[in-house]
C-alpha cells in the first residue's frame, strides 16, 4: 500500500512540475549572419529592427546588432505580460574584447498583432501597437495663432497628446463646457486625466485656437463648436506673459482686425490639432487618431491615453 502511495505521490509531482514547465516560455529558433567588423547594412537599416506578424506569431528582425568577436550565438529570452513583449538579446559567449556585428531573426511563436500594445529589446522600445502608437515627441508647442497655412496639417487628439505630453506645461482634462466668451468657454474641472493639472483651479477660462478674417476661421472656436453642459476633453497649456508680448508685436488686431482676448495666467488649446474631443453617454467622439476614428469607448480612451503615458518617451 504504501508503495502504491509513494508512486502516486511521485507522479503527482512530475505532473505539476510538468505543467510549470509547460507555462514558461520556450526559447525561440534564432538565425544570424556571420560576424562583420563593420556595420554593414544600409544606413536606413543600420540598427532598424523590423517587427512582423504571421500566422506562427512575431518575427523579429535585428540589423546591426552588436556582439563579442567570439560569439558562436545569439540568445533570446522573452516574457510577455499585459500586452508588453520584453526581449533580451545576448551573444554568447561575450567574453572578448572586441565587438562586431550580426543581423539577428527570430520569431516569439503564439502572439498575435491584436494582443500586442509594446515591444521592448534590452529596454529599448521598437514597437507600439495601434492601440499605443508613439508619433515624434516635440519641445514645445506652437506659439502663434494657428492658421491652414502655418500648420503642418491638423493632427488628430492621440497624435497630439504624443507629441505635447511630455511637456510640464501641458494639460490633459476631462471638464463641463459653462457659459461662452467671444471664441472660449469656462471649463468646469471633472477630471486630470495626465495628473499635473494645478490643484488650486476647478473653473477657468478656456480659449479657442486658430485665426481668420472671422472669429469661426478658427481651428477650435469653443464658443461656436460646442454647447453649454457638453463634456469635454481638453489638451491644454498656460497662456503665459511671453506669448502675450510675442501675440501683441504680430499686430493681427491692427493689421486685420483679429482680436486676441487671452491674458498671461489663462488657458488655451493646444493649437495645430484637435485639441477637444466630446464625450456623451460612454462614448468618446472627434478627431481621434490618425487612423480616423471617430467613436470609441471610454474605457479604450483612457487605456490608450495612458499607454501613451507610459511608453511614449
Amino acid at each position: 500500500m504504501k508503495k502504491y502511495l509513494l508512486i502516486s505521490i511521485l507522479l503527482a509531482f512530475l505532473a505539476v512540475s510538468c505543467s510549470e514547465r509547460e507555462q514558461e516560455p520556450d526559447a525561440p529558433s534564432v538565425s544570424f549572419t556571420p560576424c562583420r567588423q563593420t556595420k554593414a547594412s544600409s544606413a536606413e537599416l543600420s540598427g532598424r529592427v523590423e517587427v512582423e506578424f504571421t500566422n506562427a506569431g512575431v518575427q523579429i528582425t535585428h540589423y546591426d546588432f552588436e556582439v563579442t568577436c567570439d560569439f558562436t550565438a545569439v540568445n533570446v529570452t522573452h516574457t510577455f505580460v499585459n500586452g508588453v513583449l520584453s526581449l533580451a538579446q545576448q551573444g554568447s559567449p561575450n567574453k572578448a574584447d572586441c565587438v562586431c556585428y550580426t543581423d539577428v531573426s527570430y520569431t516569439i511563436d503564439g502572439i498575435s498583432q491584436e494582443e500586442v500594445n509594446v515591444i521592448f529589446i534590452n529596454g529599448e522600445q521598437v514597437y507600439c501597437g495601434e492601440r499605443v502608437h508613439c508619433y515624434e515627441n516635440v519641445h514645445a508647442l506652437p506659439d502663434v495663432p494657428q492658421s491652414v497655412g502655418f500648420c503642418e496639417r491638423q493632427f488628430s487628439f492621440l497624435e497630439a497628446v504624443t507629441r505635447y505630453h511630455l511637456l510640464e506645461d501641458v494639460y490633459i482634462i476631462k471638464g463641463i463646457a459653462l457659459d461662452a466668451y467671444e471664441y472660449g468657454r469656462n471649463i468646469m474641472l471633472i477630471e486630470d486625466l495626465k495628473g499635473n493639472f494645478p490643484e488650486n483651479i476647478s473653473t477657468f477660462i478656456a480659449w479657442g485656437d486658430g485665426f481668420g478674417s472671422i472669429e469661426s476661421a478658427r481651428f477650435i472656436n469653443l464658443a461656436v463648436d460646442f454647447e453649454e453642459q457638453d463634456i469635454l476633453i481638453l489638451i491644454l497649456t498656460t497662456f503665459d506673459d511671453r506669448l502675450a508680448k510675442l501675440w501683441e508685436s504680430l499686430r493681427y488686431y491692427e493689421l486685420f482686425g483679429i482680436p486676441f482676448h487671452e491674458k498671461p495666467g489663462d488657458m488655451r488649446i493646444a493649437g495645430c490639432s484637435t485639441s477637444v474631443l466630446k464625450y456623451s453617454d460612454g462614448l468618446v467622439t472627434g478627431n481621434i487618431s490618425r487612423k480616423g476614428e471617430r467613436s470609441i469607448n471610454w474605457d479604450e480612451f483612457v487605456e490608450r491615453l495612458q499607454g501613451i503615458f507610459i511608453f511614449c518617451k
